[in-house]
């Protein structure tokens, strides 16, 4: 076996551990935060976010062939809350909500936490 395919044997190898390691973490989130009751918690705007729209553009393997893929990602707003009970959450908003709340404001979370990790997760802002 030559250097060239043993240098791309191993990075093959840490793209798999990375790819193994991003299902299990995903895996996690989904059994912690999927299905757990919410409940309305006052909190206050102390920040907020805009991501604009993106495409991503990557190799996956498909066997032993490398398939290009494309991932597009849309605009998101957020709000970062302090909520009175303590913790700070992020809030996924829509855009007249972004445009509407100002930094500052008494807001109502839509909260749930998490099975196995006790996180607080923020399903959004009444």
């Amino acid at each position: 076996m030559y250097l060239a395919d043993k240098i791309l044997l191993g990075i093959l190898w840490l793209c798999a551990a990375a790819v193994a390691a991003i299902i299990g973490l995903l895996v996690f989130v989904a059994i912690d935060s999927i299905g757990v009751d919410t409940h309305p918690e006052p909190g206050t705007v102390t920040g907020r976010t805009f991501t604009a729209a993106h495409t991503t553009h990557g190799m996956i393997m498909a066997g032993k062939v490398m398939v290009p893929t494309t991932t597009h990602y849309p605009d998101k707003w957020t709000f970062d809350v302090k909520l009175v009970s303590g913790p700070a959450v992020t809030c996924t908003v829509s855009k007249s909500q972004y445009d509407a709340i100002a930094d500052g404001s008494a807001v109502t979370a839509i909260v749930k936490s998490g099975r196995l990790s006790n996180d607080t997760y923020c399903d959004g802002i009444k």
